[in-house]
């Protein structure tokens, strides 16, 4: 199967915006293990933050893939959303939001935009910050 293949099928886009998540995920457990450093042994959260803020590796290869990898799942979850609506022919019955899904389930959308919002703006006083 095709690259093109597996992003034109619903399926397919649901497994990619899944792998995305998942690596997210990673990268937040990752990003959380170096925090909880600072808790246990701030000498080593120093080192730590000191080797991921000056080896190339992280600064130019993982930090744009990383921004890619949020920005491939913030634009997959749109199109995913707007596709599954076209896709229906009669639409879903309107019901009352709080008696069959969490609010976290039905504030997604402005968890992820803030998420979205904190992120840029942490990128952009890093980057700032270097000049």
């Amino acid at each position: 199967m095709s690259k093109s293949t597996i992003l034109s099928s619903s399926i397919g886009r649901k497994f990619a915006m899944a792998l995305s998540a998942l690596f997210l995920m990673v990268f937040l457990l990752q990003h959380f293990s170096i925090n909880i450093l600072s808790v246990f042994s701030p000498d080593t959260f120093n080192e730590v933050s000191h080797f991921m803020g000056t080896f190339w590796v992280v600064q130019y290869a993982l930090q744009p893939v990383l921004i890619l990898g949020v920005i491939f799942h913030f634009v997959m979850g749109f199109i995913l959303e707007i596709k599954n609506n076209k896709a229906r022919e009669i639409k879903y019955a309107k019901n009352k939001g709080g008696a069959n899904s969490s609010w976290m389930s039905r504030n997604m959308i402005w968890s992820g935009l803030s998420y979205f919002i904190l992120y840029g703006a942490s990128l952009c006083r890093l980057l700032v910050s270097r000049n």
